[in-house]
C-alpha cells in the first residue's frame, strides 16, 4: 500500500467537458468532471523515520512482508491521530519537507 496516506497525483485533461449528472464520465477519464469542479492542495505535518519496507512489516506492523517486489527505503509515517504507515522514499520526499525549528515550536500545540 505505497500510497496510504498520499493523495496520488492529478492529471488534468487538456479539454474539461462539463459534466452535470454524477453518471455521466468524460471522455477519457475514469470519473465524471463537474462543471464546478475546482482544484485543491492539502498540508498535513506528520512525523517521519527513516526505514525500509521490510523492516516496517517486520518490526512495526509484526506481519511477515507480503509476497512481492519491496520498494526498499522509505519512512515510517505517523499522522497527527496515531495512524501509522509507510511510504516509499521518492514518494515522501516530494510531499513533504523537514519543518524548520521556528516551525517546530509553532507546530507544538498542535501535534508534539
Amino acid at each position: 500500500m505505497p500510497w496510504a496516506g498520499f493523495v496520488k497525483p492529478i492529471y488534468i485533461m487538456d479539454k474539461i467537458k462539463d459534466c452535470y449528472e454524477p453518471s455521466n464520465i468524460c471522455e477519457g477519464n475514469a470519473r465524471p468532471e463537474y462543471q464546478n469542479t475546482e482544484l485543491y492542495v492539502g498540508t498535513k505535518i506528520v512525523k517521519g523515520v527513516p526505514m525500509t519496507e521490510t523492516d516496517f512489516y517486520k518490526n512495526i506492523k509484526k506481519q511477515d512482508f507480503p509476497d512481492r517486489e519491496t520498494y526498499g527505503d522509505g519512512y515510517m509515517v505517523t499522522y497527527e491521530d496515531g495512524y501509522v504507515s509507510w511510504s516509499p522514499k521518492k514518494v515522501f520526499e516530494q510531499c513533504y519537507r523537514l519543518l524548520s525549528n521556528k516551525e517546530i515550536n509553532m507546530a507544538k500545540n498542535v501535534i508534539l
